[in-house]
């Protein structure tokens, strides 16, 4: 069965692999790049598949080229739209992103990308291991929230944790955490305290 993953900031859901390789190409830009949309529900996919038909027939107004549900790489994970991803061509090409929407050799989509793992220079068959368990994740989710979570922050980890110390009432089982991982603890290999916080 194929795992979903959420993309964060309102992006929605894509494909394990794919939002991997969404994470490195954010890693790459360093900022969340813009997606108005990536996974697609099958009654989504299915309502724009009638109206493009409608539109196709003369029934309906004009409607963008969709497939139905068991067509669309939407769908699957596998695909997104961005209008940012068009300024970054050769970036999003070498993590696996093409745009595949073409009629009569005419790109028609350009804001319309999908990911195939044999296109990615980047994928890796091992699993990425941030060495952080759920609690980690829940416990960063739970500082970036109180420290406002916008991925725009421009502060360094000690301005993150000096923030939390502050607070430090409301966050005493965060700070404990905080203070385990910046310490030495060996589970601090993988991303930095401020690469997750600006997430």
């Amino acid at each position: 069965m194929t795992e979903y993953v959420d993309l964060g900031h309102g992006r929605g859901w894509a494909s394990a692999e794919a939002a991997a390789s969404i994470r490195r190409i954010d890693a790459a830009l360093g900022h969340e790049m813009q997606i108005t949309e990536a996974g697609r529900s099958a009654e989504q996919a299915d309502a724009n598949h009638a109206a493009y038909q409608a539109y196709l027939n003369g029934t309906g107004p004009w409607a963008p080229l969709a497939f139905d549900s068991k067509n669309s790489v939407h769908c699957w994970g596998n695909a997104i739209d961005t209008d940012e991803g068009q300024q970054h061509l050769e970036l999003l090409e070498d993590h696996g992103w093409i745009r595949t929407v073409y009629r009569g050799g005419v790109l028609i989509e350009p804001w319309h990308f999908e990911y195939a793992t044999t296109r990615d220079n980047h994928y890796t068959t091992e699993s990425e291991d941030d060495m952080f368990t759920e609690t980690d994740r829940a416990n960063l989710e739970f500082i970036k929230n109180q420290l406002g979570g916008s991925g725009s922050r421009k502060t360094s980890a000690r301005e993150d944790l000096d923030q939390v110390i502050r607070n430090q009432e409301t966050h005493s089982s965060a700070l404990g955490w905080i203070k385990q991982r910046i310490g030495g603890s060996v589970k601090n290999a993988g991303q930095s305290l401020t690469d997750l916080l600006r997430r």
